[in-house]
């Protein structure tokens, strides 16, 4: 299927003159603890539970700022009605939130699809969109820095049942690679908006992070799903890498068998892996960012889930996305939210209640305990004793201390051997673990920390 013509008229990117990315310095400056985050899917949601997520020690809010919100019919933006956005984004300000948005979501007048090409009115219509909220929210009270553009804008795109603006049934993802319009495919029409939206915010303020929108990069439609498995390759080959200063991803650890059966590592660490090597291919090197990473404490079919398992995903995702390198991490979603079997128990806090889940408390252990730490490595069989526990070690390079967090990996009891200067172990809640010369490890996190440490001999002993 292909698309009628518009009035959407861009130049390949590689016809393009390609922008010069800033160093992205900002990014430079986070430690563990800053990485921590939360997505909010509502004002109203975020307005409820945004004060409670906060005061256990988030970072990060991350929200979707929609083109179709603001513009629902023909507008320019001298006409957009902000007071939703406001709403979140004053008491975000107001709270101390580091601010990160998606920007994207086409209104049906301007394209044919919401993560597909702008194809029904120039592009310069959506350049004025991205002008117009990164200028407002970049300036103060807001200091939004980190921006990234249309949510998985891997997708592929469907037939529909009515035709859209440009008079066709087909919607036209940034995904489809097998369809070309205006002579690029949906990967390098990607690239093109890219390029648009980096030099529009660049232009606005030079030292803003710009980000790809978080890939799926899952649930492939060769497989029977909705996503182009081939579409970071193909991004990259079109140019992408000179219009992003960093890597931003999705994980969730119903797809972890894949990543780690590829690379041999667990979950978001596999999957991190996996998209560096893309990368390594096309000689990009960047920082990496998940703005969703999560578990559900209810629906899984007949898997065990619950609170508990919850609050275990929190400590585990969180302390191997960091392993792996990523520098900010947002966990999807802040609260349980109706309608959504596979998502709407996800959140920190519970719905229409919005009180604390045990996964905040878990949350707010890793804001209370990083502080101070940096990550130094993965530890390794020597250190642990064993092949089946995994182990991250981190340290505080001015006091000292050494912070171990360990787990089973295969769920079975283990028993170490403490390392010297033990002076405290605490659970995935910060609550006290009895221990004394040896300590028994469960698929349970515990976090221990020592006041001796030495960075080349072996630290926990069998």
């Amino acid at each position: 299927t292909s698309l009628g013509a518009s009035a959407f008229d861009t130049p390949s990117p590689a016809q393009a003159e390609l922008a010069a990315p800033l160093a992205a310095t900002v990014l430079d400056t986070l430690s563990p603890a800053d990485m921590l985050g939360v997505q909010s899917i509502a004002s109203s949601y975020f307005v409820s539970g945004g004060s409670t997520v906060k005061a256990a020690g988030a970072n990060f809010v991350h929200f979707g700022l929609e083109w179709d919100d603001l513009a629902p019919t023909d507008i320019e933006p001298a006409a957009y009605d902000w007071t939703a956005y406001d709403a979140e984004m004053d008491l975000a300000a107001s709270l101390g939130y580091e601010i990160m948005i998606t920007l994207g979501h086409n209104p049906l007048w301007a394209a044919s699809f919401r993560r597909g090409p702008v194809d029904c009115v120039p592009l310069s219509r959506f350049t004025d969109y991205v002008s117009a909220v990164v200028t407002r929210y970049s300036a103060s009270p807001y200091n939004v820095k980190y921006w990234a553009l249309y949510n998985e804008p891997d997708v592929v795109g469907f037939t529909r049942t009515w035709t859209d603006c440009s008079g066709d049934t087909w919607a036209y993802g940034f995904g489809d690679d097998d369809v070309e319009y205006n002579g690029l495919n949906g990967p390098e029409h990607y690239v093109a908006h890219l390029q648009a939206a980096y030099n529009t915010i660049k232009g606005i303020d030079s030292n803003a992070v710009v980000m790809n929108g978080g890939v799926a990069y899952d649930n492939f439609a060769s497989e029977g799903g909705y996503f182009n498995e081939d579409f970071l390759d193909q991004i990259f080959t079109a140019g992408a890498g000179n219009y992003m200063d960093a890597m931003n991803f999705h994980f969730y650890p119903q797809h972890a068998p894949r990543w780690e059966t590829l690379t041999g590592l667990p979950g978001i660490m596999g999957k991190t892996q996996a998209i560096r090597d893309i990368m390594t291919t096309h000689g990009l090197e960047k920082p990496f960012v998940c703005t969703e990473l999560g578990e559900s404490s209810g629906y899984g079919g007949t898997d065990p889930r619950s609170e508990d398992t919850q609050a275990v995903a929190v400590v585990k995702q969180f302390t191997r996305a960091i392993a792996a390198g990523n520098l900010i991490g947002i966990w999807y979603n802040m609260n349980d939210y109706p309608g959504d079997l596979a998502f709407g128990e996800h959140g920190l806090l519970d719905y229409p209640s919005f009180s604390a889940k045990l996964s905040l408390d878990a949350f707010e252990t890793l804001a209370t305990i990083w502080p101070g730490f940096e990550f130094m490595r993965v530890m390794d069989s020597t250190e642990l004793g064993a092949t089946d526990l995994e182990g991250y070690l981190f340290w505080d390079t001015s006091g000292g201390e050494a912070l171990y967090i360990l787990w089973s990996a295969d769920g079975s009891g283990q028993t170490i051997t403490l390392p010297p200067g033990v002076t405290s172990v605490v659970d995935k809640f910060n609550d006290p673990v009895t221990y004394g010369a040896t300590l028994g490890i469960d698929e349970q996190p515990v976090l221990i920390t020592s006041s001796l440490f030495s960075l080349y001999l072996p630290l926990i002993m069998r």
